[in-house]
């Protein structure tokens, strides 16, 4: 028995293109698709933005983090602890 197989992608391109249907039921469609509506609003916008590569799964990795340290800061701690090899994080971090 042959199973239908359809990667992630395949069907975010074919819902989009049911979708751009004026006389296409917007929820109904995504009722039929498996997904809710706010997905289906996601996906639109996505590819409105960027076509059909908007439509690509996007990286979760966060773009900053809040305790991030700058360039200029974790440079000066390296140079301190490659001259003071013994030096331990709290007499660095009085410095």
């Amino acid at each position: 028995m042959p199973w239908k197989e359809a990667q992630k992608m395949d069907q975010k391109v074919m819902f989009v293109q049911q979708a751009l249907n004026p006389q296409a039921n917007f929820r109904q469609l995504c009722r039929e698709n498996g997904i809710s509506a706010k997905t289906g609003y996601k996906w639109m916008e996505r590819f409105e933005m960027g076509g059909t590569s908007g439509l690509a799964e996007a990286s979760r990795r966060p773009r900053s983090h809040a305790k991030q340290l700058c360039e200029s800061v974790a440079s000066e701690i390296i140079r301190i602890k490659l001259a003071h090899k013994h030096w331990g994080p709290k007499k660095i971090r009085v410095l």
